[in-house]
C-alpha cells in the first residue's frame, strides 16, 4: 500500500467511526423490537385459570414468549391431540396426565438428561413424578399432582359412635359392619364403604391401582427400553400383591361377609356420599369443591388414604399433571425454556392456589397450607405415586374384568390376575 496523506487518514477514520456508531445504534434499536416467539400450548384446563396465571406470574406481558392458549374438552382430548400431532399441526407444547403419558411417548420430545439431568428433575419433584422419566431424559415436566384421598361422613361415624376414619385397611372389616345399615331384606340403607364392584365405583382404575402398589407391586418395570407387566410376581411375598389387593377389593360386595356394603345396584359412589347415605368415599383430592357444591350442608372431612398395616411405604395413587413438548416442533429450544418457565416454581404456585391442588415441586410442598384440607393434599402428594400405564381406558377394562370376574363367581382372584397380567402384556408390546 502507498502512503496516505495526513488528510485520507482523517476522512478515513472519521468514516469508521460512523461506520461503528452506526452498528452499535441498530443493535440498541434492534434490541428492543426483537420479535417473541410464538408457540401454542394445549390442555384442558379453563382458559380463564391459565390467563389469570399468566398475569399473576408476568408472563402475560413476557417480551420473549407469545402464548397461544388453547382449552381442549377432557372428553376426546386423547384422540383430538394425537391426531393432530400425528398430522404435524399439533401444538408446540401440551399437558398430560401420568395415567395416559405412555401413549404419548413417540410423540413427545424427551429432553435429554444433558440438558435437565436426572438428579436435578428427582431433587425438584415429587416421587410420583417420576413416571416421567425414560432411560433416554424426561418426556414431560410435572405440575400439579392430584392424589386419591378418603372422605368420610362425620354424621354416619358419629352414629355409630365412631371417632375418627381408618388408618389401616384391615380395620375396614371392624368399622364398615357398624356404618352399614340394611333392612329387613339384607337390602343397603346406608353403605360403609364403596368398595367391590367396578361399574358404579368413581376412580375404580385408581382405587386398584392404589391397592396393588401398597401391597407391593409396582405393577410394571421397565427391561431395558421395554415395560412388562409383573402383576402375577410374588415380590417376595407368599402371594402376588395383585391376588392380595383384589381379593380385598372385591370382599365388600360379597353378600356372605359381615362387612359387605356395596352392590351394582347402588347409586355412582360420589352420589351415594353426597347423598348423605355412604360412609366412606375415595376419590381424587379435585372432587372437594364438586362434593361441596352438590351438596353444601354435608357434613365431611378428608383424611389420607389407609395404608396396608405391615407396609414398610406410606402410599397412595396421584394423578401428575405435566407439560410435554412436541418432537415434531421446530422449536425445540424455544419449547424447552417455556415448559421449564410453566413447571418452575413461580408459575406452578400460582397455578397451585388457583386450582386448589398441590404442587409438583418439592420445595412448594415445604410451605404449610393454610386450610385444613391442603394439609391433607399436601400430605398424600408427598407420598403418591402413579405407573406408566400403556392407555387408561384399556387398563381400565382390564381392571373392570379382574373384578367382574371375581364377583361374579367365574374366576378367584388368581386366575384373574393371571389374565390380566396376560391382557397387559399384549398392551404394553
Amino acid at each position: 500500500m502507498k502512503n496516505i496523506s495526513k488528510f485520507q487518514l482523517i476522512v478515513l477514520l472519521v468514516f469508521a467511526a460512523f461506520a461503528v456508531a452506526g452498528v452499535i445504534a441498530f443493535a440498541l434499536s434492534g434490541s428492543d423490537s426483537v420479535q417473541k416467539v410464538k408457540l401454542t400450548v394445549w390442555a384442558t384446563m379453563p382458559g380463564n385459570v391459565f390467563s389469570e396465571v399468566m398475569r399473576a406470574t408476568g408472563l402475560q406481558e413476557s417480551d420473549e414468549f407469545e402464548i397461544n392458549y388453547v382449552k381442549k374438552e377432557k372428553k376426546g382430548f386423547d384422540v383430538e391431540l394425537l391426531e393432530a400431532l400425528a398430522s404435524g399441526v399439533g401444538p408446540v407444547l401440551f399437558c398430560l396426565d401420568s395415567s395416559s403419558a405412555l401413549k404419548y411417548l413417540d410423540r413427545a420430545y424427551v429432553v435429554p438428561f444433558k440438558s435437565f439431568s436426572e438428579k436435578a428433575f428427582k431433587s425438584s419433584f415429587v416421587e410420583g413424578s417420576e413416571s416421567f422419566l425414560t432411560p433416554g431424559g424426561i418426556m414431560a415436566f410435572p405440575l400439579l399432582v392430584d392424589p386419591m384421598v378418603m372422605y368420610w361422613n362425620r354424621d354416619i361415624f358419629t352414629n355409630a359412635s365412631l371417632l375418627k376414619p381408618p388408618e389401616f385397611w384391615d380395620e375396614l372389616y371392624d368399622l364398615v359392619p357398624r356404618l352399614t345399615i340394611k333392612d329387613g331384606a339384607l337390602n343397603l340403607r346406608k353403605s360403609g364403604v364403596a368398595l367391590g364392584e367396578y361399574l358404579n365405583i368413581n376412580n375404580a382404575f385408581e382405587l386398584l391401582s392404589t391397592l396393588i402398589m401398597q401391597a407391593g407391586s409396582p405393577i410394571v418395570v421397565r427391561s431395558g427400553e421395554r415395560l412388562i407387566p409383573v402383576l402375577t410376581e410374588k415380590m417376595g411375598l407368599p402371594v402376588p400383591p395383585a391376588e392380595r389387593a383384589l381379593g380385598f377389593y372385591t370382599d365388600f360386595s360379597n353378600t356372605l361377609k359381615p362387612f359387605y356394603s356395596w352392590n351394582r345396584s347402588l347409586p355412582w359412589s360420589q352420589n351415594h356420599f353426597v347423598g348423605g347415605d355412604l360412609g366412606i368415599y375415595f376419590g381424587l383430592s379435585s372432587e372437594l369443591f364438586d362434593i361441596r357444591d352438590k351438596n353444601p350442608n354435608l357434613n365431611f372431612d378428608v383424611a389420607t388414604i389407609p395404608q396396608v398395616r405391615e407396609g414398610n411405604r406410606r402410599m397412595t395413587y396421584g394423578r401428575v399433571e405435566a407439560v410435554a413438548i412436541s418432537r415434531n416442533s421446530r422449536k425445540i429450544g424455544d419449547a424447552l425454556r417455556l415448559a421449564l418457565v410453566l413447571s418452575g416454581e413461580q408459575f406452578v404456585w400460582e397455578l397451585s392456589k388457583i386450582t386448589s391442588l398441590p404442587p409438583a415441586r418439592r420445595g412448594l410442598l415445604s410451605f404449610k397450607p393454610g386450610r385444613a384440607y391442603m394439609e391433607v393434599f399436601y400430605e398424600s402428594t408427598i407420598i403418591a405415586r402413579s405407573w406408566l400405564s400403556p392407555d387408561k381406558e384399556k387398563v381400565s377394562e382390564i381392571w373392570r374384568e379382574m373384578i367382574e370376574s371375581v364377583t361374579g363367581g367365574r374366576s378367584r382372584p388368581r386366575e384373574a390376575v393371571n389374565r390380566g397380567n396376560q391382557e397387559l402384556s399384549v398392551l404394553l408390546k
